[in-house]
């Protein structure tokens, strides 16, 4: 005769995160955009380069305040295990504007 007051107990509990959850916004409402290249190259059985770039906005293609690019070497030392060396840039700048200063991260 427990489990009927354990399940309605439960089910109010549920009701009372999901109001409180709808009611809270941790990001502003609209789309923003996340655009990503990555680049992969073969050399041989053994070796490969890669590459990536990033750009990302707060507002659809408007706003942006990020991006990134990467590359690097892959050397295949066996079906199991590979080394990479790899170096990149990542820049933030200031929210409000397309790449506004002054950044907010300058990491190499």
């Amino acid at each position: 005769m427990i489990l009927p007051f354990v399940m309605k107990q439960g089910f109010i509990v549920f009701i009372i995160l999901v109001v409180q959850v709808n009611s809270l916004m941790a990001q502003n409402i609209g789309l923003g955009s996340w655009n990503t290249l990555n680049l992969k190259y073969t050399i041989d059985d053994q070796w490969s380069a890669f590459g990536e770039s990033q750009l990302r906005s707060l507002k659809f293609y408007n706003d942006f305040h990020y991006y990134e690019y990467k590359g690097g070497l892959n050397y295949k030392l066996n079906k199991n295990a590979t080394l990479t060396l790899g170096a990149g840039s990542y820049q933030t700048y200031k929210e409000g504007g397309n790449f506004r200063k002054p950044k907010n991260n300058d990491e190499f």
